[in-house]
């Protein structure tokens, strides 16, 4: 796992601690990184009501949440992370799940550029070598 997600991880499970005291016995424990104030999961139309309303305030072009995988992936790729890392984090179970669906990465040319390519196909040997 990237560092950056690393410090994100820890960070965030700061800022939970004191929802976490304020509870007391109401916390509901579990693993999960982003909860509700008292520990329950997030629901899905919450998290996305939520999030259009930041990204109103911020006056940035409205996606959906789950977009953000895609984002997430592309910058990963970008930044250097293998495929079988970015494939742990987005939880996927299978690498051609994560180069086929979710990794249209941008080289540096074609950043410059302006203009969107794929990463190879998961079966070509170059993939297969990101992979081992």
């Amino acid at each position: 796992m990237p560092e950056e997600c690393r410090t994100a991880l820890r960070a965030r499970r700061a800022q939970r601690r004191p929802d976490r005291l304020a509870d007391g016995e109401k916390w509901t424990a579990s693993d999960l990184a982003f909860t509700t104030r008292n520990g329950t999961p997030i629901e899905p139309r919450n998290l996305s009501r939520a999030f259009e309303t930041l990204s109103n305030r911020a006056g940035i072009r409205q996606v959906r949440f789950h977009d953000l995988r895609r984002t997430c992936a592309s910058l990963l790729h970008e930044q250097g992370s293998g495929a079988r890392t970015i494939m742990e984090i987005l939880g996927h179970s299978s690498i051609r799940v994560t180069m086929g669906i979710y990794t249209p990465a941008r080289s540096p040319a074609a950043i410059q550029g302006g203009c969107r390519q794929r990463l190879p196909s998961p079966q070509t040997p170059e993939a297969l070598a990101v992979t081992r």
